[in-house]
This record gives C-alpha cells, structure tokens and sequence, in this order.
C-alpha cells in the first residue's frame, strides 16, 4: 500500500499547497494499493489516524514550506529517520496538540513514535506567498524535464503513470494572473535559465516586457539553440557517428550558458546528449545516444 498525502494550512496562499493538490488528485483513477488523504490537521490527530489504517509500505508528503530557498523551488527527498533530543521532540508535540500544522513536526513525532514505514518521500515546494487567502502564486513554473514531460519514468510502457505539470493540470491551465504553466525543461536546467525566467515573468507581471514562450511555452530565448542527441565521446567510435546532418536538434540553454557560468554542460565536456528538453525524449531520443560499435545503424528509431 502507498499513501500520498499533503499536509498544510487550507486558505493560506503557497502554504495551502498539500491539501490543494490532493483535492485534485482525489478526482483521479488511481490503481490499486494507491490511497490519496489530507493530513492537514495535527501531528497527534494524524497518528491516530495511521492507527486506524493498514500499514504503508511507503508514504509520500507533499507540503508548502518556508525553508530560506528560493520560492518555488521544488525539493525532494528521503526521510531518514533522524530524531533531534528529546526536548526538542516534547516541544514540537505541544505545538501539535496546540493546533499547529507542521509537516515536520509530523515527519518527527510520526518517526519517534513508529507510525512511518521505512520507505518516507518528502516533496516540499518553496512557498512565495504565505499570507491568508486562497490560490496560489500567480506564475506556474515547471523546472527540469519531470515536471514539465514526466521525464523518463513517463516513458512507454512505464508502470509509474508518471506525467508532466502541464499533462495534470491541462494544456488550458491558467494560473491566476492568467499565465500558462511555463516550462524550463532540463535535466538538469541550468540554474541561470531558472532565474532568467523567473525575472522575466516578473517583468512581464509588471508589464514592463512581453512574455516570450515557444510553442512548448518554453522561454523562447533559452531554447532557440539546437543541440543534437549523440552519443558520449569515446575513442572507438568513428567520426561519422557525430555527425549532427542527419540527426533531429532540440531547443536547449546548455549549449550557450553551460551548467554554471558558461562552464560545463553535456554539450560541452563530451558527454551524451539524450534530448532531454524535449516532450516525449525518453520514446524518441533516447537510442540516438546509445554508445553504438561501428557499422551500428539507427534504422528503424
């Protein structure tokens, strides 16, 4: 059994987030052994809600967070299982019995009192807004290719049903400022193309810009530069399996700004370029960078 579960204050803007979600995952077929819950609501009211469900082989928690990141950064990770003192643990169930609604809180006191399985993913998205009110931020973003293609494990054939920001919420989704989700593919995007966007989307909120996207909604001057999926370079492997003649190109930041400061980058050092940036690369460009012996053909790709 899996449970996906978000946690968060309801009408509290970004931090909002975990419940928002799980209404809207609650109106879709999910397979079997798949259980969708809010656990907005205390630490304390939540375990004895686990009480009273079959055990979990493994829990995911989305939340809204405020951790010092930059907003709407999207951080995912594995909870270990690691407890502060236990003065620290004694303070955070009075906060819980008290009303607050903490994910962390729940993460600790869940963990101290072995109601979590071993297998705990925490996805918490960096809040922009946590002032009183409904919906949330005014600009969608989807960074790096799993949020905004679902990324290899939305592959054909995958059993994960794994799917892009834009796939979920519709390709007529508008956030409340009326902007499309805008996506920054990339795996990984550099991090320079994620502030450019983000500085341009504030700009154009303020109308001081227009909001340039590709027809993938893309930032049309990120990705105005082909790159070539290819193989890794190796020394056994002839020339003519690097020619880029006969080879589809896909729009790509890397090639122009690198991973960091122009330096680095599979496009740059050597490495295989997959087509990450673009829809559906996993099906379509992933065998143009299979390191293929000489004579190899890509017939029928």
């Amino acid at each position: 059994m899996i449970l996906i579960a978000g946690v968060g204050y309801p009408h509290l803007r970004d931090m909002s987030l975990g419940p928002v979600l799980i209404e809207r995952l609650q109106h879709n077929d999910w397979p079997q052994g798949v259980e969708i819950a809010d656990l907005s609501y205390g630490a304390i009211g939540v375990l004895q809600d686990l009480d009273n469900r079959a055990p979990y082989e493994r829990i995911i928690f989305v939340a809204g967070v405020k951790c010092d990141r930059p907003p709407g950064t999207l951080h995912c990770y594995r909870w270990e299982h690691q407890l502060p003192d236990v003065d620290a643990i004694q303070a955070r169930v009075a906060e819980a019995m008290m009303g607050v609604i903490s994910l962390e809180h729940l993460l600790v006191i869940a963990t101290y009192f072995g109601k979590l399985p071993r297998d705990v993913v925490v996805i918490e998205v960096e809040a922009a807004d946590d002032t009183w009110g409904e919906g949330l931020t005014p600009a969608v973003l989807a960074i790096g290719s799993c949020a905004t293609w679902g990324g290899i494990p939305a592959a054909v054939g995958s059993p994960t049903g794994a799917m892009g920001l834009e796939a979920y919420l519709g390709r007529d989704f508008l956030s409340r400022a009326g902007l499309p989700i805008i996506n920054v593919p990339g795996c990984a995007p550099p991090g320079e193309a994620f502030i450019e966007t983000v500085i341009s989307i504030c700009l154009h909120l303020a109308q001081m810009v227009p909001l340039e996207l590709d027809e993938e909604r893309r930032p049309r001057w990120l990705y105005s530069t082909l790159a070539h999926p290819l193989p890794p370079r190796t020394d056994y492997l002839p020339a003519q399996v690097y020619e880029v003649v006969d080879r589809p190109g896909v729009g790509c930041p890397v090639p122009v700004q690198g991973w960091m400061n122009r330096i680095g980058g599979c496009a740059h050092v050597g490495g295989a370029c997959i087509g990450c940036t673009a829809r559906d690369f996993a099906d379509r460009y992933l065998e143009f960078a299979a390191p293929r012996a000489p004579g190899a053909s890509l017939q029928g790709v």
